[in-house]
């Protein structure tokens, strides 16, 4: 099955949830970041991410500001799996998706989603669904990116400091 067949038949299929490529993208982990989540109408929620080899996939780490667990994940051949006894998170998964498809080479990109699926525009990288945006990622300065979904909700994730 072609990779934009398999895109298509995977949002189709879960529209809720961002696609994730079944081959794996070299991240440099351990990856800290620090994430602002906007949804229309609510207020702006501060979280850490941490994403980290685990085996042959990565681990992604959700954390309110005080440290307790928001969502615990573990990406493995393109298939997520709760790690833990938190309940699966499909705005988490929206998040570790979207920052994927964010964290994709561009030469890679027409590969992994399908070239039909991705727009690049200026410096935005657009994942389509059905020639719909799904989610939009823009780097902004600082090594920080701008998230947006197509449900108005916004992430800003930028590396988190070390020293406050």
């Amino acid at each position: 099955m072609a990779m934009g067949t398999l895109v298509s038949v995977l949002v189709a299929g879960c529209a809720s949830s961002l696609p994730v490529p079944r081959e794996p993208i070299a991240l440099t982990t351990p990856r800290m970041l620090h994430v602002t989540e906007q949804r229309p109408g609510e207020a702006v929620n501060d979280a850490m991410l941490v994403v980290q080899s685990e085996g042959s996939g990565t681990r992604w780490s959700l954390f309110d500001p005080l440290g307790a667990p928001r969502a615990r994940q573990i990406l493995e051949d393109g298939q997520w799996r709760t790690d833990g006894f938190l309940p699966p998170n499909a705005k988490a998964r929206s998040l570790f998706a979207a920052l994927i498809f964010a964290w994709t080479p561009q030469a890679e990109l027409a590969s992994r989603y399908g070239a039909s699926n991705v727009t690049l525009a200026d410096h935005t990288r657009i994942l389509n669904a059905q020639g719909k945006p799904l989610v939009s990622v823009t780097p902004m300065p600082g090594d920080t990116l701008r998230i947006e979904l197509n449900d108005g909700t916004r992430w800003q994730v930028m590396p988190l400091k070390e020293k406050p």
